[in-house]
């Protein structure tokens, strides 16, 4: 018998993990975080190289995040925005998604843009809440709830930057992160 791959083993603990994670947020406990400093361009090319996987359509992810720039966060649940965001994009007809990070104030500013057909105003009336953000038959309207409650569990938030015709961006914004040496 052959030895399965190690990204199955990954895979399979990050779908346990996704339905405790899931169980969670309807019993409304939150996200426990377990926040670490990490690259976040290494971080984006595990991200996408899942939803290349995943993706059943060809799908151009480019990051442009440098290779220096670190995140304060939990990297599991970070994990989960960038998919949920990812497979929105892809699931709504976009086939380019550019990932890009900057400095503002001392807060980290990650953008994420697509090249999709931009959400229905309807979408954006209650893109947040729960059951009823979603635009996809079948869809729960969980996504993005779940991102905004794991974004504001690290102290920031997700923003709707532009959406229409020529695509949809959004803006994770994690506060800044007190200097680790005056700690």
């Amino acid at each position: 018998m052959r030895a399965a791959p190690p990204i199955l083993f990954e895979t399979i603990d990050r779908a346990v993990d996704l339905c405790r994670r899931t169980l969670d947020f309807a019993r409304a406990k939150g996200p426990k975080l377990r926040p670490s400093v990490f690259s976040l361009h290494d971080f984006i090319a595990e991200c996408f190289g899942t939803l290349e996987m995943e993706s059943e359509e060809k799908m151009v992810w480019k990051n442009t995040v440098p290779e220096d720039f670190t995140v304060h966060a939990d990297h599991g649940q970070l994990f989960r925005v960038f998919t949920n965001l990812g497979r929105n994009a892809a699931e709504a007809g976009a086939r380019n998604v550019v990932v890009s990070a900057q400095e503002v104030a001392g807060a980290c500013h990650i953008m994420l843009a697509d090249n999709g057909p931009g959400l229905p105003e309807r979408a954006q009336e209650s893109l947040y809440q729960p059951f009823k953000g979603s635009v996809r038959a079948g869809g729960t309207g969980l996504g993005l709830a779940i991102v905004r409650e794991i974004m504001r569990a690290h102290g920031g938030d997700v923003e709707l930057k532009e959406s229409g015709d020529e695509g949809t961006v959004f803006c994770l914004v994690f506060p800044p992160q007190p200097d680790a040496e005056a700690a």
